[in-house]
């Protein structure tokens, strides 16, 4: 550890001030070598999960996922480095995805009443054929494995039929009101299920809204069957026998319905409703989304979302009904859509679910369904990165060869237990394994105050370690949802050769060292006190230049701002002045009552356990008084070989000795770059033992005796300072 000398520190700050003087004298013009041809800007990667999800698709063969948004974006997503990004011409939203399986293909429908057909065979995907419907909206669609027919539901309850080779509309229209004729008086509601016979392509399943189901031949051009329920229709799947097929409800009931008797259900269940008191059913949400899926040995499983009681909370559920075991898979995010993996491609066959994947508003979820339990996959894409609002990024090219393999040893520790261990089954496309000759590393902030380090060497983004700085500080209990987190993280500074990390967030500092052993220990905790604020006023100059000269009438029992003394100071050119008046923080006799000192966050005491990795050497709270503006962190920055942090504030720059655990200096930016203000204010000795500044002051000093007086005596000074001089924001 290199020596420190305050003195060396006062010398930096003369020369910043002399600074002014010598950049007057000219400037040194630079040559211009690079022209804006020399430079391209293309992107290169995108990482995270997409943003406002809408649906999902699954091709069985090529192993690939498609996910629509709200902003007419598709991801196609793959092996880890397989991630296509297509978007619509106009910022529509993606309603529905359809893989044609195999073909390198998909078809999207959007909110703008137009249904594309995408190809990404070649390098860049691109819309081949398009439609676009005037009258009516597409609430579903369906195509079969290997099928040329593309079944489009609409608002109105009308069924349209597109050839996808030619990708036309054919003159096959199946109308409401033949679907229905005389089964029902009223309009039967937008169709919102279609589906055809596992085992009879020409009977299709149809649908509405108000809880109408029929059984249409395409053949005959007339309904087969209708199956008629009080509540209203929000999913339904056949059997992979073809006879029978299941219908969800928007009261939490399942019914299942067989083709040949259509007057009343076989069998009617609510899963999680439970009898009262009086013996009444609790009522259940509705029943979303629901599969159906047989296997070769066993009962067969259902598979739904959604139909959880209103007195079981509002989590987002998933449940897995496998005979008389019942298992409710907890969400922690609203549950979009899901897709169950089976085996085999065909309908009519055994279907033999492996996996579901689980599409949420902020993840994607892949659930093994081989192994007891239903463990999740360890998710290989960096879908998590918005977890929590990225508030702050730090980017470190050509970092040491060591660094990587140093954090990810410490991540890899953090990963949680009880993941699957069987073969991640997104496993389609194929990438080019590409690096680069340096390494790289990403630092991403969060609003909840953690930490995370990726390696974006290659053109994957890999989890290195997460780091939590809440954990130093206590629960904080937020009066209003859209009050600012206090912990967001806002700056980030790692010094590569030490490995100190410094985050810091509106009003607090922690300082990280890496270490290899676990430690248990007290954290020392630094508070800072904010200092001065400056006003400017304009005024006019003297007539008579003199020397500066500086009055002041202060009193200790003073309640506001004092009087102004008169400055003045040489002016040949009689220029406008800048008054500029150097306003101290309060003390404790500027009020008539004893005010709070107030810090955004408090910290823990009491020594704890540390695990291998980054662990916390120092922690600095910036204090301000109640009543006040608190003060802003604009910048950090150490410098591990003379044990110093250095951190710029709104109102402020103080420095910390991290050895020591001290407060060095503390001032006002304004007395960096004036030297007028130089002479009245010299830098703030800050003894981390005092938390509030003193409140002793003479009545009347000179210039000369101002030199050595300490700011945390001045209440009110008025400086001049010519319009024309520069202003320095550090």
């Amino acid at each position: 550890m290199k020596k420190f000398d305050l003195k060396g520190v006062k010398g930096v700050f003369a020369n910043l001030r002399g600074g002014e003087k010598s950049a007057s004298k000219g400037e040194v013009e630079i040559p211009e070598t690079l022209q804006p041809h020399d430079f391209y800007c293309g992107k290169l990667s995108r990482h995270g999960f997409p943003f406002q999800p809408t649906c999902i698709a699954w091709d069985p063969i090529q192993k690939l996922v498609a996910v629509g948004t709200k902003r007419g974006d598709v991801r196609i997503i793959g092996k880890p480095g397989v991630d296509v990004a297509m978007q619509h011409t106009s910022p529509t939203v993606v309603l529905h995805i359809k893989f044609l399986i195999n073909q390198g293909a998909l078809i999207t429908a959007c909110s703008d009443d137009s249904i594309n057909l995408w190809s990404y065979r070649q390098k860049v995907p691109e819309i081949v054929h398009s439609l676009k419907f005037c009258r009516e909206r597409i609430t579903c669609l369906y195509l079969a494995y290997q099928s040329k027919w593309l079944y489009l539901g609409t608002e109105r309850g009308n069924v349209h039929i597109v050839n996808v080779e030619t990708f036309t509309i054919c003159g096959y229209i199946i109308n409401w009101n033949k679907a229905i004729e005389l089964s029902r008086k009223t309009h039967p509601g937008p169709v919102v299920h279609l589906s055809d016979n596992p085992m009879d392509p020409n009977k299709l399943l149809i649908g509405f809204e108000t809880g109408l189901t029929v059984c249409w031949d395409l053949r005959c051009k007339m309904a087969e069957s209708r199956f008629n329920s009080n509540e209203c229709l929000r999913d339904a799947c056949w059997s992979n026998e073809g006879k029978m097929f299941m219908c969800s409800y928007a009261d939490g009931t399942l019914s299942t319905w067989n083709c040949k008797h259509p007057s009343k259900p076989v069998s009617v269940m609510t899963p999680h409703s439970k009898a009262n008191k009086n013996g009444q059913l609790s009522p259940c949400k509705p029943i979303n989304r629901l599969e159906w899926r047989a296997v070769k040995s066993g009962e067969p499983y259902i598979i739904f979302s959604g139909g959880m009681s209103y007195e079981a909370g509002r989590s987002p559920c998933l449940t897995i009904m496998h005979g008389k075991d019942v298992t409710v898979l907890e969400m922690e995010h609203k549950i979009l859509d899901f897709i169950v993996l089976c085996r085999n491609v065909w309908s009519f066959e055994y279907d033999d679910p492996y996996a579901i994947v689980v599409l949420l508003a902020s993840d994607l979820i892949f659930v093994d369904m081989t192994i007891p339990g239903y463990p999740c996959f360890q998710c290989p894409y960096a879908l998590d990165l918005h977890e929590s609002p990225v508030t702050c990024l730090k980017y470190i090219s050509d970092c040491a060869a060591d660094l990587i393999p140093a954090i990810y040893s410490c991540g890899a520790k953090q990963l949680r237990e009880g993941y699957s261990k069987t073969e991640f089954p997104v496993s389609g496309g194929e990438c080019t394994p590409s690096s680069n000759s340096y390494s790289e590393i990403l630092i991403t902030g969060h609003a909840d105050g953690s930490i995370k380090f990726w390696d974006v060497s290659g053109s994957t983004i890999l989890f290195l370690y997460r780091l939590k700085s809440s954990k130093q500080f206590e629960k904080i209990k937020r009066k209003y949802e859209e009050d600012e987190d206090v912990l967001a993280i806002q700056h980030i500074y790692l010094d590569e050769e030490s490995r100190h990390l410094v985050v810091a967030a509106s009003q607090h500092v922690i300082v990280y060292g890496y270490r290899k052993k676990e430690l248990s220990y007290d954290v020392p905790v630094v508070e800072v006190p904010a200092i001065s604020e400056l006003v400017d006023e304009d005024i006019e100059s003297p007539s008579s230049p003199s020397n500066i000269k500086v009055s002041q009438n202060i009193s200790n029992n003073v309640t506001g701002p004092a009087e102004a003394g008169h400055v003045t100071r040489p002016n040949a050119e009689n220029k406008p002045f800048k008054l500029y008046r150097l306003k101290s923080a309060p003390t404790l006799s500027t009020y008539s009552f004893k005010p709070d000192v107030k810090t955004s966050v408090k910290a823990k005491s009491g020594a704890r356990k540390y695990s291998v990795g980054y662990q916390p050497e120092l922690v600095v709270l910036v204090q301000w008084y109640e009543g006040t503006t608190p003060p802003i962190i604009t910048s950090v920055c150490i410098n591990s070989s003379y044990g110093m942090l250095a951190a710029g504030t709104t109102t402020s720059l103080f420095i910390m000795d991290t050895v020591q655990k001290t407060c060095l200096l503390n001032i006002h930016p304004a007395e960096l770059c004036n030297s007028e203000i130089g002479r009245l204010a010299t830098p703030t000795m800050t003894s981390p033992k005092k938390r509030l500044p003193s409140a002793s002051v003479s009545d009347q000093e000179s210039g000369a005796e101002a030199n050595s007086r300490s700011t945390e005596q001045v209440m009110n000074v008025y400086i001049v300072i010519p319009v024309s001089s520069m202003c320095y924001k550090l």
